[in-house]
């Protein structure tokens, strides 16, 4: 383990996708991924909340106070290969909230294009 007064060192995530993450989380465990880059599912640390997948990842910026992020944010993150804005709203293309397929995703800017969207498709 790095000593706490120094900045932890940079590593590669192991899935390939080329982005850094500090070798340590805020525990101070060692970690190989990005969180949400794992390609083997989580054992622990999954919940479902309103119908939502939700995944433990206490060393994403985006983390809910509970240590959660929901896995649909996760795996669009994954697909852009960056963050997704807090404003931003990813939905499920088939309604299946538990679907998080990265072709069964859509991203939406604001929670105000997702509503429009949904009118929409009520009207046809």
């Amino acid at each position: 383990m790095y000593p706490q007064s120094s900045t932890p060192p940079l590593i590669q995530c192991a899935c390939g996708c080329g982005r850094q993450r500090p070798q340590y989380d805020s525990d101070g465990r060692e970690r190989w991924y990005i969180c949400g880059h794992n390609p083997r599912p989580p054992t622990t640390g999954r919940k479902k909340h309103g119908g939502y997948i939700e995944i433990k990842c206490r060393d994403h910026p985006r983390v809910a106070q509970d240590g959660y992020i929901g896995e649909q944010r996760l795996v669009m993150e994954a697909k852009l290969g960056r963050y997704l804005e807090p404003t931003e709203v990813v939905h499920h293309i088939d309604g299946n909230r538990e679907n998080n397929d990265p072709a069964n995703l859509m991203l939406f800017s604001n929670n105000g294009e997702h509503v429009r969207f949904h009118a929409l498709e009520r009207r046809r």
